[in-house]
């Protein structure tokens, strides 16, 4: 828990704290517009909603780069994996602190959006929604953070925050094509939590000791 409340105090800086203040002006600016246009259906929201994840995976990398990745790269992971710390329990603290963190700075746009939301009368489908975020955005951070830790190349390090959004985007597309030949929206949500599953999955067997050890630029 030590460890874990420092990384959250390390990661929620003045430099995190403006570029979430940057964000959620845009997203201000974003609402002001859709709300002019008319009509605000079902589709609407969810493309913001998907949108907003994608808006996490950028929090989140930004938020991984002082941290996780810097640890990597400046081989403090061995100093704490030669000192006794098991491989679990690393990846563990940077997971809870990483997700706390992007969650506080990720918070005042799910806010802005949950009142646009239940002024247009779509409080109950936005709930449901957010709950789903909640879980794929766990997900993600789970993954990056695998990510991370199974890469040996340091210097592909570098692009982890357009890899994130990329991987993001085809695991909507992929989901919502499937959805879309059963037109239910079960499928989609379905879908793209078994796709996230898969992906940490993937990256976890990956992830061992060894590979951080071997780790180059």
């Amino acid at each position: 828990m030590t460890f874990i409340r420092l990384q959250v105090k390390a990661l929620l800086d003045r430099n995190a704290v403006l570029f979430a203040g940057l964000i959620f002006l845009g997203m201000g600016l974003f609402g002001a517009v859709q709300g002019s246009s008319p009509g605000h259906g079902g589709l609407t929201l969810w493309l913001q909603l998907e949108g907003m994840l994608c808006l996490y995976g950028v929090i989140v990398t930004e938020l991984a780069k002082p941290a996780l990745i810097r640890d990597k790269q400046t081989k403090r992971l061995e100093f704490l994996l030669a000192n006794g710390l098991p491989l679990k329990y690393l990846v563990r603290g940077y997971l809870v602190s990483l997700y706390l963190a992007s969650l506080i700075l990720w918070l005042p746009s799910l806010l802005f959006e949950g009142l646009q939301a239940f002024n247009h009368s779509m409080g109950s489908e936005f709930l449901l929604m957010i709950m789903i975020l909640f879980i794929q955005s766990f997900l993600i951070t789970w993954g990056l953070v695998n990510a991370i830790l199974s890469r040996e190349n340091l210097g592909r390090l570098n692009a982890i925050q357009y890899q994130t959004v990329l991987v993001n985007g085809i695991l909507a597309g992929l989901s919502l094509a499937i959805s879309h030949l059963q037109s239910m929206v079960e499928y989609y949500l379905v879908t793209k939590l078994l796709l996230l599953i898969g992906v940490g999955l993937w990256l976890k067997r990956r992830r061992t000791v060894e590979g951080i050890v071997r780790s180059y630029y």
